[in-house]
């Protein structure tokens, strides 16, 4: 029998893993496929000193590297169009430092007229962390449909994002609450005509011109446009605290959150609705952020987990700004965006 060493499908590039693993210097990682000797060997072998065959004699340090293709990226950005076709770079995964486990499909790989295929190996067996923020970011990262917003995915990233809130304290709490009553408008419609929803575009246009029920750009109470607006407006406010939160070195959260709140969401309060919001703003200090959505305690953070989870939220930021400003151009296209106070 012959032992085939090779990279786990966990690697994007044909790269040592503990390239991927920041500090070490393990390869217990890498993935061991054991195969016949005599299907290797056709004719039944060649004869050694001895006048024996050496079909079953023990091949060592035998080193197998695969080449798996990169996945293309698909992104629908502002225009609606999809403006990158290409593989993602190094530099783009290695952002989330080898924490998020993208489900990747299995290796394959061929020796001679031998064919093999390795299971994916999951975050797990790298010994890696598998976070919320992880979770976020992997389920964003899926909304897309060629250039078109899935209902059904954005419904589960919104819901994974919804864990992640109620982690961050009192005041994400708030906002996560009002956000699940919104999503909770788009899940009935769904549930109710999911052919006619299945992207966000279609769903739009399926509840203005088949229901009925809005009066112009005056979006119905309950309806799931006008959950999904307000969605995307709650999500746009996320995005900016997120943003701040990744230089080591900038504003407080408190102040970056009401920075933020005075940009996306205040210009749709009314007088009394700003005051309550504005008040319950209360955000812990950076390191309070960084320890919760690294899931570790504060006590524990330090400049590893520091960099590491502020590549993370940067990683959820670039997904999110496309997708936000592409869930902005359907609304403004229908002639849905409801100005109106509350």
């Amino acid at each position: 029998m012959s032992s085939i060493r090779i990279p786990g499908p966990g690697a994007l590039l044909p790269v040592d893993m503990t390239a991927l693993v920041s500090g070490t210097s393990e390869k217990h990682d890498m993935a061991e496929v054991r195969l016949n000797e005599s299907s290797l060997v056709e004719g039944g072998g060649r004869a050694n000193q001895g006048g024996e065959a050496d079909i079953n004699r023990e091949a060592r340090g035998v080193r197998t590297r695969q080449r798996q293709r990169h996945r293309p990226s698909t992104l629908a950005f502002c225009s609606g169009e999809v403006q990158a076709e290409n593989p993602v770079s190094v530099k783009s995964y290695s952002e989330l430092d080898g924490y998020c486990e993208f489900g990747f499909p299995a290796t394959s790989f061929e020796l001679g007229s031998l064919a093999a295929t390795l299971p994916r190996v999951s975050s797990s067996k790298l010994d890696l962390r598998n976070s919320k923020l992880d979770e976020v970011v992997r389920a964003f990262g899926k909304v897309f449909d060629g250039r078109e917003i899935s209902v059904c995915r954005l419904i589960k990233a919104i819901r994974a994002h919804l864990e992640l809130m109620r982690s961050g304290g009192v005041a994400l709490s708030l906002v996560a609450k009002d956000l699940e009553s919104n999503l909770c408008k788009v899940e009935q419609l769904y549930r109710r005509h999911p052919n006619e929803c299945k992207t966000l575009a279609s769903l739009l246009e399926f509840e203005r011109d088949e229901m009925l029920i809005h009066r112009g750009n005056e979006l119905e109470e309950d309806s799931a446009a006008m959950g999904l607006l307000w969605i995307r407006r709650s999500m746009s406010f996320q995005l900016l605290l997120y943003d701040s939160l990744v230089p080591t070195i900038g504003k407080h959260p408190k102040q970056a959150a009401q920075e933020a709140y005075q940009e996306t969401l205040a210009p749709y309060h009314g007088w009394m609705l700003r005051t309550l919001f504005q008040a319950s703003l209360q955000m812990p200090a950076r390191p309070t952020f960084i320890a919760a959505f690294g899931e570790v305690d504060v006590s524990e953070v330090d400049s590893q987990t520091d960099t590491k989870v502020a590549n993370k939220l940067r990683a959820l930021v670039s997904t999110l700004e496309p997708l936000l400003q592409r869930w902005t151009d359907c609304f403004v296209a229908m002639d849905l965006e409801d100005t109106r106070k509350v």
